[in-house]
């Protein structure tokens, strides 16, 4: 016995598809006999990779606190000198008291232990 089965695949409303049957879709896209080469079979699977993609980055954590106004000020303010004692006193580095690694750029680690920063 044969049995022949075609698929309806509306590219335009592939947001309201359930993740089950995108799944199922891009089996059936990959399983297509048209050739390697041929436009509407990449197309299709572009657009079906496009919102597996989309759907995935939208349930990924993103990145919020890597770069912050204002790390660059305080990168040049470590590199020149810091604040020292109480009420903070701006002292400059001298050529031998310049710590090491002040030209790598470190956060403040105040800034860093917010809660707004530790989610």
């Amino acid at each position: 016995m044969k049995t022949a089965v075609t698929f309806h695949i509306d590219t335009d409303n592939l947001r309201s598809v359930p993740d089950v049957r995108l799944h199922a879709l891009w089996h059936i896209c990959q399983a297509n006999p048209a050739p390697m080469h041929d436009r509407a079979a990449c197309d299709l699977v572009g657009d079906i990779g496009a919102e597996i993609v989309r759907r995935w980055l939208s349930a990924a954590p993103a990145e919020q606190y890597a770069h912050q106004p204002g790390f660059h000020d305080w990168h040049t303010l470590q590199q020149h000198g810091n604040w020292r004692g109480p009420g903070g006193t701006w002292l400059p580095h001298d050529a031998e008291s310049r710590p090491p690694g002040a030209d790598a750029c470190t956060a403040p680690a105040e800034i860093h232990n917010t809660p707004t920063a530790r989610g």
